[in-house]
Parts: structure tokens; sequence; C-alpha cells
């Protein structure tokens, strides 16, 4: 399942007549999409009721497109869950969802300050509704990017195409 969202998608042109969230199909995206871009062009300030907004669009577009939810085991967090974890300080070490969550949010509120942090805003936002949408609360996580393998010391980099290779290897 997937979700044509980013964490660069409200700070890009959001013409609402040619995005895939202005689809007739999604009733509740198209509504959020909708009352995000209404607030204004990519350079509006993102306070508190935008990233609210914002917020309200990914959860609407994960229920729509059927996004799984709830899940249990061990993930592995990589690219935008990354990197928000890498801003929070909850990276390189293993944690419930309920607390990386918790400094998800915690690192987002000292930042909707800065009008300089527009992506770090959204993707905080964004990573923060996705892990409450598709994780159980007891569900764990380990937010890593670099990894050391083997008795030779060998670094790998873990990036969307570990998960795309995983994928095809169950197949």
């Amino acid at each position: 399942t997937s979700v044509p969202l980013g964490n660069k998608t409200p700070l890009v042109g959001l013409d609402a007549g040619n995005h895939a969230l202005w689809d007739r199909t999604s009733p509740l995206t198209r509504k959020a999409f909708g009352a995000l871009v209404g607030m204004g062009g990519v350079d509006s300030v993102w306070g508190r009721e935008r990233v609210q907004r914002w917020e309200s669009l990914v959860l609407a577009s994960l229920n729509e497109r059927g996004m799984p939810r709830a899940q249990r085991g061990l993930f592995l967090g990589i690219s935008a869950v990354y990197y928000a974890a890498e801003q929070a300080g909850a990276h390189s070490k293993i944690m419930t969802r309920e607390a990386l969550v918790k400094a998800l949010r915690k690192k987002s509120a000292e930042l909707i300050e800065y009008e300089d942090e527009k992506l770090a805003i959204v993707n905080l936002s964004l990573v923060i509704i996705l892990l409450e949408h598709v994780l159980h609360r007891k569900a764990r996580i380990v937010c890593k990017r670099n990894w050391t393998l083997g008795e030779e010391r060998e670094s790998f980099v873990a990036t969307w195409t570990l998960g795309f290779y995983l994928r095809h290897l169950e197949a």
C-alpha cells in the first residue's frame, strides 16, 4: 500500500486540480487537502493550525488508501522516519512506538516557532501520524541508517532500496 504523500508535499506547489490528493475516490483526503491548500501557498507560515491540517490530511490519506493499522513486531525506520528520529535524538536505539512518538512530538513542539524549520516540522508531523496509524503502541522500532556488518566491519547504508529488496526477496 502506498500513499501519494511525502515530507515535501506541502512545501511545493499545491495546485489542487492537478494533485493526486485531489482524487474524487478519496473524499476525506480531498476535503483535508482543500483545507490545507485554503490556508495559503507554500510560503505561508507553518503554525499549529497549519500543522494540524497537514496531520489531518496525512491521516485521511492513510485511512482511505487502506494503510495497515496497529502492526506488531520490531520495525526498522529509514528515510524520513530515520531523519525525524535523528532530529529528535531518538535514533540508533530500539524503542517502543510510544516512546519514539513522544520524542518526535517534543521536538516538533520546539521547532513550531521557527519559520526556517518548515521541512523538519512537516516531516516530524508526517512521521508521527504514520507511526501512530501503522504501528501498535507497543510495537518496537529502531531508526538507523548506517550499519556495520560482519567480521570485516563493512559499512552499509539502509535506504528505501532495502525495503524494495526485502519485499522482492519474500516473493
